[in-house]
C-alpha cells in the first residue's frame, strides 16, 4: 500500500469518526464543551489525569472537577 493510499484511508477514517458522537464514554468527550482550544487542552489534561479505573467513576470525577472550574478551565487556572 503506497503512502498516499494510506494517508487517504486514514483521512477518510478521521473525517468519519472525528465527532462527539463516537467519543462517549471516553473522558475526552468533555473537550467538546469548550470552543477555546486552551480550555480544551486544560480539560484534556484534567480528564487524562483522572482516567484510571471504572469509566462511570472517571466521568463523574472529571465532570465534578470541570464544573468547579466554571466555563473556562484555562481562565480559572490562570487567574
Amino acid at each position: 500500500m503506497s503512502g498516499e493510499l494510506v494517508k487517504a484511508s486514514l483521512d477518510q477514517l478521521y473525517h468519519r469518526y472525528n465527532s462527539r458522537h463516537w467519543v462517549h464514554p471516553d473522558p475526552l468527550e468533555y473537550l467538546y464543551n469548550y470552543p477555546d482550544l486552551r480550555d480544551r487542552e486544560t480539560a484534556g489534561i484534567i480528564a487524562s489525569s483522572l482516567a484510571y479505573g471504572r469509566v462511570a467513576q472517571i466521568l463523574k470525577s472529571v465532570s465534578s472537577v470541570l464544573r468547579e472550574l466554571g466555563p473556562s478551565p484555562h481562565g480559572f487556572l490562570k487567574s
